[in-house]
């Protein structure tokens, strides 16, 4: 059987100009003869010829004896791209708008001492057909395939393509506007000696509607379908699927409508390696007493069903805001919440919190201060078997671990992905775990999948506990001076003080430690010409890994001239753990500098120095260095890019 022409090249064919069907013969007009069409018209095209060479050179020196593994390549790609739009029989019938890419590409590899040369071809494209534009009911086909290089910071380069063909249903209707997408996507991450692998099939369905039945309600309606299959370097596959639906309705109400009751019913499934079903009604009162005064209700019921176990979640709350003279801010809340669970292990819970935040002119400035307390109650009945905790969002800010404050959580139960629960990050690459009789630590790798500040979803789960009671007492208090006048203008001194105690009454012995702590923290910002610095200091005084803590962060920013722009930053940081004798220091600098040579030539060059040393996983240090140059003539544009980056440890040193 024989096969149609490759995709790129059908969408080449695709651009040519369409033949008439039948010529038109000059002569004189007739009346009543029907007015011949073209059934495909395309214009505006655009087209252009890049040639491209690239090295990468990646070493991975191991420093107990191990080999050591290399990767270099040479490529070298030849890529012709055209664009244009254009329509069958007539714009509003079908709008085309296509665009696509086709090349060669000449490989020479060398992968630790085994040489070898690969030709393949590079095909993008795209295109888009929206049928029906102006009427109630367009319907836009579309297929994309794009490919890009990924850097990552004091790590190597990948290279990700992502295929995606979908379709769009708009209808425009009056009463109840609805859209509907429905795709598939294949995307694929590739890098040195399959560092950062990753593979992701997935099949979507998105659906939005939203009514007015009358000027103050709105009603919605949101599904999403997913069908998902990843595979992250030599982890086991992962393959789920989901549904998850939303009913909304609002409304509102009261004078001026400045009062609110919104209610909401949700329902979500997933199925696969790890099932869960859940399912959720809100009930959110506003009420606007004045423009001093409002008052908040709120209820919901979350019925919830995983690992075997079945989980209802009962939650009241009740809280105000009152408005004292635009200056002084209260708020308060009070509430409780009842879980009930299949294996018996129930949680009774009840709360209150009351918050004053000021904020006032001042000579020279501004004053802003808070000030809260809190109280908590849990009784909790015995739990025989493990809890299984998933999909906790917790986010890395170097060069502190994040904290899982639990004793006896088993470590092989920890799974990391990022913030869609798509991609499973690599223990041993992209983070490491260190136990500790109360704790459980989670350290990111420098030059890993994982980025600095990036938030994270946590699985894990915990140890079976006797039955016990759980109670929280809290205090805060924060003030800020900013002064905007005078000679100490752009000068910011700050406090802050938090307290929790926190007590635990267990009918037997319990691995639960009480984690109570005051947390105090004080430092200046100040901010002068192109500069701003700012110290801090903080006392971390703990049960459960206390720690002291010094900041200094100093950043400078200037347009040196109309065609030069620099700015540099500095940050240094210490962390002192006392109860584990492990103290971190961690030096941070990056500068760029921008530069217009001409108003054809511009050049970048960025430089990161990352200096960090830690008594128990010893020293790293890390450098890049990235140089830039773009030059552009009419229709000609030449671009280069260096980058080097290298990681250096007591256990191995890698460059990229």
């Amino acid at each position: 059987m024989g096969r149609g022409p490759h995709p790129s090249i059908a969408l080449l064919l695709a651009l040519l100009p369409a033949q008439r069907l039948m010529a038109q013969e000059n002569g004189p007009i007739i009346l009543g003869e029907q007015q011949k069409h073209n059934w495909l018209t395309l214009g505006n095209y655009h087209g252009s010829l890049e040639l491209l060479y690239r090295n990468q050179n990646d070493q991975i020196d191991p420093k107990d004896g191990s080999p050591k593994s290399e990767f270099n390549e040479d490529r070298f790609q030849e890529t012709l791209s055209l664009s244009s739009n254009g329509a069958i029989y007539h714009p509003n019938l079908v709008e085309l708008n296509l665009a696509g890419s086709f090349g060669l590409t000449q490989d020479r590899i060398d992968a630790t001492g085994q040489s070898d040369s690969q030709f393949g071809t590079i095909y993008d494209w795209d295109a888009s057909a929206t049928i029906l534009r102006k009427e109630i009911a367009p319907l836009t086909l579309y297929t994309r395939r794009n490919n890009q290089l990924i850097s990552r910071e004091l790590g190597p380069t990948l290279e990700s393509t992502v295929t995606t063909a979908g379709a769009i249903w708009d209808i425009r209707s009056k009463s109840i506007p609805t859209r509907i997408e429905a795709y598939h996507s294949e995307q694929e991450q590739t890098g040195p000696a399959d560092a950062g692998n990753f593979n992701l099939s997935q099949y979507t369905v998105v659906w939005h509607s939203e009514a007015h039945p009358t000027t103050n309600q709105l009603l919605s309606w949101d599904y999403s379908f997913n069908s998902v299959d990843e595979q992250t370097a030599d982890l086991a596959s992962d393959s789920f699927m989901t549904h998850d639906a939303s009913l909304v309705h609002s409304v509102d109400f009261g004078k001026d409508r400045r009062s609110n009751l919104t209610s909401s019913l949700n329902y979500f499934d997933q199925s696969g390696d790890f099932d869960l079903q859940r399912m959720r009604l809100n009930e959110r009162l506003r009420v606007h007493h004045s423009d001093t005064f409002e008052t908040r209700y709120d209820y919901s019921l979350d019925q919830q069903s995983f690992s075997g176990t079945d989980q209802t979640t009962n939650r009241a709350t009740a809280g105000f805001l009152h408005k004292l003279y635009k200056s002084l801010t209260t708020t308060g809340e009070i509430g409780g919440q009842q879980i009930t669970r299949s294996d018996d292990a129930n949680t009774i819970e009840v709360f209150a919190d009351l918050n004053f935040d000021y904020r006032k002119k001042v000579p020279f400035g501004k004053l802003s201060s808070a000030l809260g307390v809190s109280w908590d109650r849990q009784e909790n009945d015995d739990r025989s078997g493990t809890t299984q905790i998933f999909d906790q969002p917790l986010a890395f800010a170097d060069p502190a671990p994040i904290i899982l404050p639990r004793a006896g959580i088993p470590p092989g139960s920890v799974n990391i992905t990022d913030a869609m629960g798509l991609v499973v990050y690599r223990p041993g690459l992209d983070y490491t775990l260190r136990s500790f009789p109360d704790h459980l630590e989670i350290d990111r790798i420098i030059g890993g999948s994982i980025a600095n500040g990036q938030t994270v979803l946590v699985d894990y789960q915990l140890s079976p506990e006797a039955a016990n009671t759980v109670t929280n007492n809290g205090f805060n208090i924060s003030a800020r001076y900013d002064i905007d006048q005078g000679a100490l203008k752009g000068l910011a001194i700050y406090a802050r003080y938090r307290k929790q105690d926190q007590t635990i009454d267990a009918s037997s012995t319990s691995l639960l430690i009480p984690n109570s702590f005051d947390d105090t923290i004080y430092g200046v910002e100040y901010s002068i010409w192109h500069v701003i610095v700012s110290a801090e200091r903080e006392n971390y005084d703990a049960t459960i890994s206390p720690f002291d803590a010094t900041r200094f962060d100093a950043r400078y920013t200037q347009r040196l001239n109309p065609d030069t722009t620099a700015t540099v930053n500095a940050n240094y940081t210490t962390l002192n753990y006392t109860d584990e004798d492990n103290r971190i220091g961690l030096w941070i600098v990056s500068a760029q500098l921008q530069h217009n040579f001409t108003r054809e030539l511009q050049g970048y060059v960025t430089v990161l120095y990352r200096q960090e040393d830690d008594d128990l996983r010893g020293p790293t240090r890390g450098w890049e260095e990235q140089v830039e140059l773009q030059w552009h003539h009419r229709q000609v544009y030449v671009y280069g890019m260096l980058r080097n980056s290298h990681v250096d440890t007591d256990f191995q040193s890698e460059t990229f």
